[in-house]
């Protein structure tokens, strides 16, 4: 899940804490709101989003606090016309640092109408991301971590979070409620200031409201260690024993399977970027997945350059290539920016391999002092090698050209045009989507 992992970490600057508030005005106009193969006409809506934030901060601790909500006007070709509040956000963290011990809690809540989103906005893609039509996605996300002997030979941590999906009012089957859980604790050998280890237990379930009932239980203990082979390089090694059980309620039937995992990794500085070398092999519901991969990173005069290739292969796949490249440059009026990746994983939703290739690329200029432009394309592909991958692979796309001015010290305006596709092959076939959207924001501070 990743959200657990997140280190609490010590803060370095003044104490002091900061309130801002934000307020938009959007109006928008789209054809083909939710993507259907035909379009049942053009949808206009005016959002109004308001939001909060409250930031304090000691010599020792922290606390961040964040929410929005949108009053929504619409007036749709199928639901007529109806105002609503939508897309509420409510996220919260605290971290605390002690010097030989460290703290942080999290939450997150948000609910989504996924008729007015566009996934490939989002940092990471799965097949349940992939959706057309209507309906609701609400997730809530919360967990902690702690860690003493920060400062010590030896350490202890302890970390859990949890994370659940709930969807309501869509058609997609993909899209079903589901629930992971993880709890994690281990003890951290510091032998000398370049060689430490890592001992940890692991245990995550996930359990889905799926046509299958499934539920999966993962555990893992993992030995990890890292040395500092010279002030510019590290070497890691890590070896452990995973045990995945998985019970189907619908028809009743159990498997598990289990096995040694283990990686090894080596990252150097160069004097202009860095290296990174990194090989493992792990145990998923499906059997073993293995993947090595080599990174270059380079620092160019006027912005970077990262490349990492490797290759994936597991049981229920052949070998795959995977990697990321990307490439991002700054001009003194324009910036530009493009990155390409393909990934290898089994997914939770599906219990296949999906193969995610994915796109993403920016160009901005400022036209003036006040004004700019910019031109953004994302697509992404998902194809799945499995048994049964009908109805799964499918691609999405999307292009935005916006025209953004500063009206004011304090109010900015954008203008701009969007297209939207989603092809999902036989029978739904292809959707497309075009818009304009028009929008006045302004976002201030009250106290310091």
């Amino acid at each position: 899940m990743g959200a657990g992992v997140l280190p609490a970490s010590g803060q370095d600057g003044e104490p002091g804490r900061l309130i801002t508030f934000g307020v938009s005005q959007t109006f928008y106009a789209r054809d083909n709101l939710i993507l259907a193969p035909s379009s049942a006409g053009t949808t206009y809506a005016s959002d109004t989003r308001l939001s909060f934030g409250l930031d304090t901060e000691t010599d020792i601790d922290s606390f961040s606090l964040s929410a929005e909500s949108v009053l929504r006007l619409l007036d749709d070709p199928l639901v007529g016309r109806e105002a609503r509040l939508s897309d509420p956000r409510l996220n919260v963290r605290y971290e605390r640092d002690n010097g030989n011990s460290q703290l942080a809690l999290f939450a997150n809540y948000s609910k989504l109408d996924l008729a007015f989103s566009d996934p490939l906005s989002q940092s990471s893609l799965g097949v349940a991301d992939f959706f057309r039509g209507r309906g609701t996605r609400e997730e809530i996300v919360g967990g902690f971590r702690f860690e003493t002997g920060v400062e010590a030979p030896l350490g202890f941590f302890v970390e859990a979070d949890s994370r659940r999906l709930d969807y309501s009012d869509t058609t997609d089957p993909l899209l079903f409620e589901n629930r992971t859980d993880r709890a994690q604790l281990g003890f951290i050998f510091r032998f000398s200031p370049v060689a430490r280890a890592t001992l940890s237990f692991e245990e995550e379930r996930f359990e889905a409201e799926d046509i299958r009932d499934t539920e999966r239980d993962t555990r893992d203990i993992t030995l990890g260690l890292e040395y500092d082979t010279s002030p510019v390089s590290v070497f890691s090694l890590e070896v452990g024993h995973t045990e995945i059980t998985e019970r189907l309620l619908a028809p009743v039937a159990r498997s598990s399977t289990s096995g040694l995992v283990g990686g090894v990794g080596y990252t150097r500085e160069m004097p202009n970027g860095e290296l990174s070398i990194d090989a493992s092999t792990i145990l998923t519901q499906l059997g073993r997945q293995n993947e090595f991969e080599v990174g270059r990173r380079l620092e160019l005069p006027t912005g970077s350059l990262d490349i990492s290739l490797g290759v994936a292969q597991g049981d229920t796949f052949d070998p795959l290539p995977i990697g990321r490249i990307a490439y991002m440059t700054e001009w003194p009026r324009s910036r530009f920016d493009v990155a390409l990746s393909r990934d290898v994983a089994i997914s939770d939703i599906v219990s296949d391999a999906t193969i995610t290739t994915r796109m993403d690329a920016g160009y901005e200029v400022d036209l003036t002092a006040l004004s700019s432009l910019s031109f953004d394309v994302a697509y992404a592909d998902i194809a799945v090698d499995g048994p049964d991958p009908a109805g799964v692979s499918q691609e999405q796309g999307s292009v935005y050209l916006t025209y953004r001015r500063n009206l004011t010290a304090d109010w900015d305006m954008s203008l701009g045009l969007e297209h939207r596709f989603i092809d999902e092959g036989a029978p739904l076939g292809r959707g497309t989507s075009n818009g304009v959207f028009f929008s006045l924001e302004r976002d201030f501070e009250l106290l310091r």
